[in-house]
């Protein structure tokens, strides 16, 4: 695993990790992959929620602590703000 997908599983800070500043490391992820750190993390992380959605039956709050997310409520509400449907919705779509 990447250090970024390892540290954004675990939710350790990057910057203290990189010995860079905030706006350091968002302006040269960005210059590199298009992405700042936070949106990187999040896109692996909702990667990774997906995947177990989909393979596993574990409960919306195993998969949240397992993807880094403090409250299943954040996780929960995250996900409708990024693909317009619950964690419940998304797994429901993709047993049907």
């Amino acid at each position: 695993m990447n250090p970024l997908r390892h540290h954004a599983m675990r939710g350790d800070d990057l910057c203290r990790k990189l010995n860079a500043s905030r706006s350091t490391l968002d302006r040269r992820m960005k210059a590199a992959i298009g992405r700042t750190p936070k949106e990187e993390i999040l896109r692996v992380r909702f990667r990774e929620v997906e995947r177990l959605l989909r393979e596993t039956e574990l409960t919306i709050d195993v998969i949240a602590q397992q993807t880094g997310f403090a409250y299943s409520h954040y996780l929960q509400a995250a996900f409708k703000s990024a693909y317009g449907l619950t964690p419940g919705e998304f797994r429901g779509k993709e047993v049907a």
